[in-house]
């Protein structure tokens, strides 16, 4: 059987959604905020599953990595914004991006556009002082694309800190100055448009109508009841893999059912895939699909998931299919 194995808690923080919204000055948002995405339904979360599947011994933002951008995210002394994008395969900075900030601030955002990667938009969420923070500076990137999942956000520095300790498969990494320069830096790889960065066609993404039976699997991130913004019911991302690895169906931030419990999601799949939720924090979700019915702890198919950080917990499952 084929089966995804489970991404540790460091992966957690990557579907975090800001519990405060973001600053949105009419003034930059792009005309073009509303058009249709080209990532269909592939959002930070599935993107970070490809990098470290997909890149073995290198990571996205590595001047080596073919069909990406790196996209370089800098403050000093809690201003001076920058920005750099590079789409070349060097160790470049590439273009200087920073005279467009008008927004260098907390809460913030910033937006861009280059044309490997579309419309993407930059926020710092947090400072030193704002709010009881205690960390010094403005810091907190929080990077959104409109490609990626309509401006999935993704908190850059949760990303950093989940994939400590790994060599390779990174999305992102710091990049701090020298002691006593007071610059905060923080560079992420994103796929380009139209190619197949980490495995991935970015015109393509979940858009087939069909799938190759065997074993599926699923990737499923639960959000925790009254945290980060979540309602009084749970919420889950999932994301279906046919069994050559192929995504065939996402949901995002989906709450269940109030009075059931239960959330149906539709894919390429021919039944729906029912997940139950009807417990306590530390009680299995359940699935159900096809006649097959299993929960988050059930060994038999491969479950294995970990505990809440942060307001979420996350794991791998597979079913016959």
């Amino acid at each position: 059987m084929r089966y995804i194995h489970f991404v540790p808690a460091f992966a957690l923080a990557l579907g975090l959604f800001l519990s405060t919204p973001l600053i949105t000055d009419a003034a930059v948002l792009p005309a073009i905020l509303g058009r249709k995405t080209g990532i269909d339904g592939m959002g930070f979360a599935s993107i970070i599953l490809a990098v470290i599947d997909y890149l073995k011994e290198s990571n996205a933002y590595d001047p080596s990595t073919p069909d990406k951008c790196k996209i370089s995210m800098y403050t000093t002394s809690g201003g001076g914004c920058q920005t750099y994008i590079n789409c070349d395969q060097n160790d470049g900075w590439g273009i200087d991006l920073s005279s467009q900030w008008q927004v260098c601030y907390v809460g913030g955002r910033q937006f861009f556009h280059d044309d490997h990667i579309g419309d993407f938009s930059v926020t710092f969420s947090k400072a030193g002082g704002v709010n009881g923070d205690t960390q010094d500076g403005l810091h907190t990137p929080i990077l959104q694309l409109a490609d990626v999942s309509n401006w999935d956000p993704l908190d850059v520095q949760a990303t950093v800190d989940a994939a400590a300790g790994r060599d390779a498969g990174r999305l992102c990494t710091l990049d701090n100055g020298g002691a006593g320069t007071q610059r905060l830096g923080w560079v992420c790889g994103v796929p380009t448009i139209g190619k197949e960065g980490f495995g991935l066609d970015s015109n393509t993404a979940v858009q087939t109508s069909t799938f190759a039976p065997g074993w599926c699997t699923m990737h499923v991130v639960q959000y925790q009841r009254n945290e980060n913004g979540v309602g009084a019911d749970y919420q889950f991302d999932v994301l279906i893999y046919d069994n050559n690895k192929t995504p065939i169906g996402q949901i995002q931030k989906q709450p269940i059912d109030p009075n059931t419990k239960t959330l149906n999601m539709n894919s390429n799949l021919p039944n729906v895939m029912v997940l139950t939720a009807s417990g306590g924090d530390g009680d299995a979700v359940l699935f159900a699909y096809g006649g097959q019915n299993w929960g988050s702890n059930d060994q038999e198919h491969h479950s294995n998931f970990g505990q809440y950080d942060s307001g979420s917990r996350q794991g791998d499952t597979g079913f016959t299919c």
